[in-house]
């Protein structure tokens, strides 16, 4: 009986030990899994990481390379560069806009809450052009060359339809033909360059023509630096107190203190990514 209960016992042991070690067998083979698994993850993050990583780098790299070589979509034809409106506005508008402190950007779809924040400059919403999908309302308070353009998402750019400017002060604007906006409308650096050339720069023939209140001259412009001519026409004006001078979209303009609307002609495909509001600073 004795050898029996030792053999009995063994034979538990010898089962206890095969089941610990099936146990560990078991153990050890799912931790592999897990750890198989979880190198998987990792190495899928990775390639995700990796393949952000590149998308975002393309995306910089397109995104630069369309600034510098973009063409713009413009809206505008045969209009005349500069009008002025005189004696547009009352006497409590006119206290109302040298008061304004904000500006915004928004769409057709904005127009309620723009209107609710941009109430002192909207008076020059009155005669907004149907037509226009996106608008830039704001002062710019510092005298600086810009062409509006607006880009809603990248390979996209589209030049302002028309510009309103109130001021009391004198405003600038330089029209480009059309393919030196192609050849290097794009191009940032170029348009400011030009522009800061473009008054003093000899014309190779016209002379200022107009009132006192427009003048303007229209010639070939001959680049100094390497030699290349095109058409410009360039634009000074000193409004009459409470007028509104309208420029058109896809030409350059320079003012010092004014309260500007911007009007673009957007399609409704190209706003879909862009918020319908968007407040901005009063910089130039």
């Amino acid at each position: 009986m004795g050898a029996r209960k030792r053999e009995k016992a063994q034979e538990k042991k010898a089962n206890t030990r095969k089941k610990q070690a099936d146990y560990e067998r078991r153990r050890d083979a799912y931790n592999a899994k897990r750890r198989q698994a979880g190198m998987s993850v990792l190495r899928g993050l990775h390639r995700i990481f990796l393949v952000i990583l590149a998308v975002g780098l393309m995306m910089r790299f397109a995104r630069f390379k369309l600034e510098n070589n973009e063409k713009l979509t413009r809206t505008t034809s045969n209009e005349t560069l500069v009008t002025i409106r005189r004696d547009v506005f009352g006497v409590a508008v006119r206290a109302s806009l040298d008061t304004c402190a904000v500006g915004g950007s928004f769409t057709s779809k904005g127009l309620t809450e723009a209107r609710s924040k941009l109430k002192c400059l909207w008076p020059l919403m009155s005669n907004r052009d149907p037509n226009a999908t996106y608008f830039v309302l704001r002062r710019r308070t510092c005298e600086a060359w810009r062409l509006a353009v607006f880009r809603p998402v990248v390979g996209q750019a589209y030049a302002a339809h028309s510009i309103d400017i109130w001021s009391g002060d004198n405003v600038s604007a330089a029209l480009l033909d059309e393919k030196w906006l192609n050849d290097k409308g794009g191009q940032r650096q170029a348009r400011e360059d030009l522009v800061k050339s473009l008054d003093a720069a000899p014309f190779s023939e016209g002379g200022w023509k107009g009132s006192a209140e427009i003048l303007q001259r229209a010639a070939h412009f001959r680049r100094r630096d390497d030699d290349s001519s095109f058409l410009a026409s360039l634009a000074k004006v000193s409004p009459p107190e409470n007028s509104l001078v309208r420029l058109r979209g896809d030409s350059f303009y320079r003012v010092s203190d004014a309260v500007v609307l911007e009007q673009y002609r957007v399609p409704e495909r190209s706003l879909r990514r862009v918020d319908h509001w968007r407040e901005e600073t009063n910089v130039c």
